[in-house]
């Protein structure tokens, strides 16, 4: 407390100011942060890595060899002896009665018959069946029954418990059957006949008749030999030898592999988090201040 004091001479009044403490209890808010637990319902998912056996048909080239008759034409010689007449005049003196010969050549047409072989090559079909594999993905639909984890609040008590599900997916499937082909190809064939052929040739033919008369001159008379030559002919003939053909034909085979997949589930989780909140309350606190008091005195 402070205390200002004011003298003066007497008959005048004596005065002094006081100063006193006057307190008052003022209300205020007093807020603090807590950190309250709190349940929070969740899910997650849980991936599981699976493999699946993935097939293909591939086709492999096999090389199978036919048979089949290839045929040449050549040229055969044949030698044969063809006879050749030859003749000539000869003179002779006769001086007599004579026969004399008058003579005139005429020609007749000689044939014989030869046969030739003619062959021409015609081409069969012939078939035969095979059987192909041809396989097609079809997918079949497979279901397993599967627990999952289920929870819910009773009366503010979390009960958890085991619930069949069931869990369907498509499974893909290889489904193979045999199928029917023909396969046709043309083979040749030889076929041969012999065909008759008329060969002619002119051969000179003397015809004479005898004339009487007399008379001494030359007389010419004719003579003839016979000779052969050899004459060289050519006569086609086939000849024929087995080729082998190579032929591709398709076969095919399976080829798998693993491929893997991800199978994913949801499972429900169940965790506590921690909240901050601010809880406030209201609490007095004394303030005070300075009051002045004037006192006054007369001497």
């Amino acid at each position: 407390m402070l205390v200002f004091a004011t003298s003066s001479f007497a008959g005048v009044p004596s005065c002094e100011t006081v100063y006193e403490d006057k307190c008052w209890d003022e209300p205020r808010q007093h807020c603090e942060t807590v950190q309250k637990p709190h349940t929070v319902n969740s899910v997650k998912e849980e991936c599981t890595t699976e493999y699946d056996n993935k097939c293909t048909t591939v086709y492999d080239n096999e090389v199978d060899l036919v048979p089949r008759q290839e045929c040449n034409t050549i040229q055969v010689p044949r030698t044969e002896s063809v006879p050749e007449q030859k003749c000539q005049q000869v003179p002779e003196e006769k001086c007599e009665t004579v026969y004399e010969q008058e003579c005139r050549t005429e020609y007749e047409q000689e044939c014989k018959t030869k046969y030739e072989q003619q062959c021409e090559t015609k081409y069969e079909q012939k078939c035969s069946t095979i059987n192909e594999q041809e396989c097609t993905t079809v997918t079949e639909r497979e279901c397993t029954t599967v627990t999952e984890r289920e929870c819910s609040y009773v009366n503010g008590e979390q009960k958890c418990w085991d619930e069949p599900r069931e869990k369907c997916w498509e499974e893909p499937r290889q489904k193979c059957y045999n199928k029917p082909r023909q396969v046709c190809q043309q083979v040749p064939k030889q076929e041969c006949q012999n065909v008759p052929r008329q060969e002619c040739r002119q051969v000179p033919s003397e015809k004479c008749e005898q004339v009487p008369r007399q008379s001494c001159n030359t007389e010419y008379k004719q003579e003839c030999t016979t000779e052969y030559r050899q004459v060289t002919k050519y006569e086609s003939e086939q000849k024929c030898h087995t080729v082998q053909d190579k032929v591709e034909r398709q076969v095919p085979r399976q080829v798998c592999n693993q491929v893997s997949r991800q199978a994913c589930r949801q499972v429900p989780v169940t965790k506590t988090e921690y909240r901050s909140e601010t809880s406030c309350t209201t609490v007095t606190e004394q303030r005070c201040t300075k009051v002045s008091k004037k006192t006054c005195n007369y001497h």
